[in-house]
């Protein structure tokens, strides 16, 4: 189970938003204020509202500031979530089949105002209560006489703040989670039995405890009447039969009262506990937490739930950048089992090249006069997402983290050239498609043809300086008028550095390639377009313009095909391939757009959509694709040597 997708409106800055989270790792990047932090917290006070300090609405600081202060529009805050479900999650919970829509997603909303105002399930037809009336917020009591509130009460949403007190967070993790986890999993041991045991006399204990009070706390609070008596300015306009003083018991739960007696200590020179070291150690203790627990949450454990979902706000604090990669590898494991939703502001927890499961949010602000308040002009503050499918994703990711195209180069032995972060996405996933294993390079973006010969004078330099001799460089170069200036000033590049043949393994033009697996001498234009799968390449094409123009859906399926294209192709080879795409969807593509495919963002978009139409192949599909497209294998082979 994961949540797919999440609408929310009139939350702080998310005015109107509305976001599809990848069901694995979704990562948010964006400026401080940016609201990154809001969708976190909105999830949070959607799936846990009421059960910790973090969890609960707050008007005067949840209502978008411009309603708040300016409109006094009563429009609610709403926040309305759809969960997929694989269908053995369904059967889990009886008469849940009932309330699925769009498959397997299951439809709530919540309504906030003061405090939780309604909870409904909703499909096409309009929202229905879960509760006809809901007082003080809603409880987990209250939810499991709904099959959909017996899927939530399965739920973990684990939230956890930028702003925190890490110890605090550890030993809260290590009380209500880790401990009851490592109790209830050694049942055989006899331990759970005598946990149980133990419950039971506390409870019995409490019992005779309250009924004692009863009695002792009626003297008291009479003793109290009477004292307030004696104070007439007090006494005036109350009913002193409703006051009292009254001593009670804190009803701590089992795992708190346990946990009181544990200690978590860091085994080092000092051997210290855990709240006495640095925030990096302490920042480490609890990913490793996270990272336990994920691992060994048990679906039939009477303290769990087997639906676990991380929130993590910037948890690359404290930690310096190599550690930060590490952590984004280990959430990456978390989440083949467990959903991961973190914001950050550091590039070490992505792969710039690859960013997939990426999303840039920005703020946009807005000034607008309110009438209530003799037409003064606020701002209306509002929170954007750019897509890793949008045109410019990938310069406005590079450009919000600081990377530049010569940032952070690591040579290894093998040193890839490419044109274009496109070109990278292209290649890899089509590499692993095609040889069954991810290849481990180095990957360089040079950002045009046109730059890759001072990239490689510049990279031989480092080799040369380092005496990395096992390094090679491997450009891939589109067979374009630029492309072919490139591998000219290339080669002779290779040619006056005798030395440089050490390093400089290889320099192909795609054409070059394309030449070689089909036994013909051309010189076609030919670019990395060209060598991947068509029919995946042709969807990726499909899906970005239903995206662009959804009037246009039936027009699109109808009237164009894969087969014509290919075809179409064949009959333009003179032609680069990005304006044959240009020219057969001429009669879709509206001339106001000034819109083209040879544009950089929309490249980068149709590449991001190969990739994700690659990794929903099922084997058989894979298989197949291997089979047919097999003399990609020799291309490839041609940079493992």
């Amino acid at each position: 189970m994961y949540i797919k997708r999440v609408e929310i409106k009139n939350f702080r800055t998310l005015l109107d938003f509305e976001i599809e989270l990848d069901e694995k790792f979704q990562i948010v990047a964006g400026a401080n204020n940016s609201g990154k932090s809001n969708l976190l917290r909105a999830l949070n006070i959607f799936f846990n509202e009421g059960f910790d300090e973090d969890s609960y609405y707050d008007k005067s600081k949840d209502l978008s500031y411009h309603i708040e202060k300016g409109t006094g529009s009563l429009s609610p805050t709403t926040i309305e979530v759809d969960l997929f479900l694989k269908d053995y999650e369904i059967k889990k919970i009886k008469d849940l089949d009932k309330y699925i829509i769009n498959s397997n997603i299951i439809r709530t909303k919540g309504y906030y105002s003061g405090e939780l105002e309604g909870w409904y399930h909703s499909n096409t037809s309009g929202n229905f209560p879960i509760h006809k009336e809901l007082k003080n917020g809603l409880n987990r009591i209250e939810k499991r006489s709904h099959s959909i509130g017996k899927l939530f009460n399965r739920i973990q949403f684990m939230y956890i703040p930028a702003q925190y007190d890490i110890s605090n967070k550890i030993n809260q993790l290590v009380a209500e989670e880790i401990l009851p986890t490592m109790v209830d999993s050694y049942g055989n041991t006899g331990l759970s039995n005598k946990v149980k045991d133990l419950k039971d006399k506390i409870d019995d204990v409490d019992k005779l405890t309250k009924e004692v009070l009863k009695e002792k706390n009626e003297l008291i609070s009479q003793s109290f009447r009477d004292v307030i008596k004696k104070f007439p300015e007090i006494q005036a306009g109350i009913n002193l039969e409703k006051y009292a003083l009254e001593v009670s018991l804190t009803g701590e739960s089992l795992s708190e009262i346990l946990s009181k007696r544990i200690v978590l200590n860091v085994q080092d020179a000092s051997h210290k506990e855990v709240d006495s070291k640095g925030s990096g150690i302490q920042k480490l203790v609890l990913i490793t937490l996270l990272e336990y627990f994920s691992k060994n949450m048990e679906a039939k454990a009477r303290y769990t739930n087997p639906f676990l979902i991380w929130a993590i706000d910037e948890p690359e604090t404290y930690m310096q950048p190599k550690l930060q990669k590490q952590i984004s590898e280990i959430f990456k494991d978390i989440s083949e089992t467990h959903q991961v939703i973190c914001t950050t502001h550091s590039p070490k927890m992505i792969d710039i090249y690859n960013p997939q499961n990426v999303k840039l949010f920005y703020l946009e602000t807005e000034p607008f006069p309110v009438a209530r308040k003799g037409g003064k002009i606020m701002f209306k503050k509002m929170t954007k997402i750019l897509k890793n499918s949008d045109m410019n994703f990938i310069d406005k990711l590079k450009e919000h983290f600081g990377v530049e195209s010569n940032d952070g180069w690591i040579l290894r032995d093998k040193n890839l050239l490419f044109e274009g972060s496109d070109d990278v996405i292209y290649f890899h996933t089509t590499f692993e498609l095609i040889m069954g294993y991810k290849f481990d390079v180095a990957n360089i973006v040079s950002s045009s043809s046109e730059y890759m010969p001072n990239f490689v004078e510049l990279l031989f330099q480092q080799i040369s300086n380092k005496e990395l001799k096992a390094s090679s460089l491997i450009c891939l170069l589109d067979n374009d008028e630029a492309g072919r200036k490139a591998f000219e000033k290339i080669n002779k590049f290779k040619t006056d550095q005798a030395k440089s043949k050490k390093y400089i393994k290889s320099f192909k033009t795609i054409s070059m390639y394309l030449n070689e697996l089909d036994n013909k001498n051309n010189n076609y234009p030919s670019m990395i377009e060209d060598l991947i799968i068509p029919e995946i390449f042709y969807k990726s094409i499909e899906a970005f313009l239903i995206d662009k123009y959804k009037d246009k859906e039936a027009d699109i399926k109808n009237k164009f095909s894969c087969d014509k294209f290919i075809e179409f192709r064949e009959q333009s080879k003179r032609t680069p391939i990005l304006e044959v795409v240009d020219n057969y969807f001429s009669d879709i593509i509206s001339e106001d757009d000034k819109f083209t495919f040879t544009n950089s963002g929309v490249k980068y978009a149709l590449a991001c959509k190969y990739k994700i139409f690659i990794e929903k192949l099922h084997e058989r599909e894979k298989e197949s694709y291997k089979s047919n497209y097999s003399k990609l294998i020799t291309f490839f082979e041609g940079f493992t040597k």
